[in-house]
């Protein structure tokens, strides 16, 4: 989870027991706020991650590449992650 955010009362743990990347989507991106997975997936984040580093350097964010690169049969959306807080940079509140 960012620094700039806590867990809310819409937080539930039980969202966050399955064996993929748990995840809130928008269109064709994740909120990169609050995610997991579980360890036995970790290289496959790397790798995610690996992949995206050339286009983040294009200027493209972060959101839209894990998006690309996860793989979508192992990608959980739960809609509400249960996290509040204060956007970056102008400081609007948050509710996700």
């Amino acid at each position: 989870m960012s620094g700039r955010y806590f867990l809310d009362d819409d937080f539930r743990l039980e969202k966050w027991s399955g064996h993929s990347f748990t995840v809130r989507m928008y269109d064709r991106a994740i909120s990169t706020r609050l995610y997991g997975f579980p360890t036995e997936l970790f290289d496959t984040w790397r790798r995610a991650l690996w992949l995206s580093l050339p286009w983040l350097s294009l200027g493209r964010g972060l959101e839209h590449e894990m998006y690309r690169h996860l793989p979508k049969s192992e990608t959980l959306d739960i809609g509400v992650l249960g996290i509040s807080g204060l956007v970056a940079p102008d400081g609007t509140a948050l509710k996700e």
